[in-house]
């Protein structure tokens, strides 16, 4: 009796928002490709390539134009609604659809939140018009250390300790002065499967000066929307550039006061780890 022959197959559907697209592929290992119900095979895995090629190469136009669109009214009316209208504008080309809870917050303010990636400037960013604390080497970055200078990043030294104080310093003059500031205390992005203990360094003036602190938790459905460890910046992006859909879940919390920068990142970082 022949020896019966054994396949493992995987259905991946496909789909390409720019322009639009449905492919369904299989790929198989230990027999013959398997075929519709016609009898045609079903496309290859060549097909699948095809299609991450179309989806990262239509990102990339759609996100090149809207920048240099965007960019151009920004040197005109130097508004910060067109710095929100870009975070949103790319969060949407990449296939972030994002779903928000709780009361968001407005007027002068700092947030904190974990921190997942990339993406997470752009949720943020969209959902509130914040503006950031980032480490000082992204300044350098070409393109991208420009776009975020001129949205207002407050930059920081994370080699220096003494950076701490005068960062914080800038962040209370910043929400003092109507501005909505946004950081991730864990110091460094996660996988997500927990929060990071807070560091309270930042929170030392919004504790001294009292002002009304957020907490934010974000999570995605896809692991490969996340940036932390080792990999580069582009190798992220070029792998998000190929994700069909990211839904981002977004929460907000209530306003906490504390003048103990420590009492106060527990009480945030029990929040932001709840939800």
């Amino acid at each position: 009796m022949a020896a019966a022959t054994h396949m493992r197959c995987v259905l991946v559907f496909e789909t390409v928002s720019l322009p639009p697209l449905w492919i369904a592929a299989a790929r198989c290992r230990g027999g013959k490709p398997p075929q519709s119900q016609g009898g045609s095979k079903l496309p290859h895995s060549g097909t699948i390539v095809v299609v991450f090629f179309l989806r990262r190469l239509a990102r990339l136009i759609a996100i090149l134009a809207t920048t240099a669109f965007l960019y151009a009214i920004y040197l005109v009316t130097r508004s910060k609604r067109i710095v929100r209208l870009w975070m949103s504008a790319m969060a949407r080309i990449l296939g972030v659809r994002v779903e928000v809870s709780g009361s968001r917050p407005a007027g002068a303010f700092l947030l904190v939140s974990n921190h997942l990636g990339f993406l997470d400037i752009l949720v943020l960013g969209a959902a509130t018009g914040v503006v950031f604390v980032a480490k000082s080497e992204i300044a350098g970055w070409p393109g991208l250390g420009h776009l975020a200078s001129i949205t207002g990043t407050i930059y920081i030294d994370r080699q220096s300790a003494r950076d701490a104080i005068r960062v914080s310093e800038a962040i209370a003059g910043a929400v003092r002065g109507g501005a909505a500031v946004a950081i991730f205390p864990e110091g460094k992005s996660t996988d997500g499967s927990s929060v990071l203990p807070f560091k309270p360094a930042l929170l030392e003036s919004a504790a001294r000066d009292e002002l009304p602190v957020y907490p934010a938790t974000l999570h995605y459905d896809r692991d490969e929307a996340k940036w932390y460890g080792d990999e580069t910046f582009g190798a992220n992006f070029w792998r998000l550039l190929a994700l069909p859909r990211v839904n981002a879940a977004l929460r907000f919390g209530d306003a906490i006061r504390s003048r103990d920068r420590k009492e106060l990142a527990r009480r945030l970082h029990a929040i932001v780890s709840a939800g």
